[in-house]
């Protein structure tokens, strides 16, 4: 499926300009994937935007958290 990518699909998947993480959790601890993608694009240098997305929040990890990919200020890579 690769080889059927556009270059602008391409650049989106190993170079987003944005992300959105679908069911950013609060729960402290390892297995909380919202706080490792964050910290892991931190530890990177990441400089693009990272949406957050639960409905039953309004932030997680002292972010902003939305609720829904529709409310979102930007349309993610």
């Amino acid at each position: 499926m690769l080889a059927s990518l556009s270059v602008r699909q391409w650049e989106a998947l190993i170079r987003p300009k944005s992300i959105a993480v679908i069911g950013a959790s609060s729960r402290p601890g390892p297995q909380n994937f919202a706080q490792r993608i964050l910290n892991n694009n931190d530890r990177v240098g990441y400089r693009g935007d990272i949406f957050l997305v639960n409905p039953r929040h309004t932030s997680i990890l002292e972010r902003p958290c939305h609720p829904s990919v529709d409310a979102l200020p930007a349309v993610p890579d």
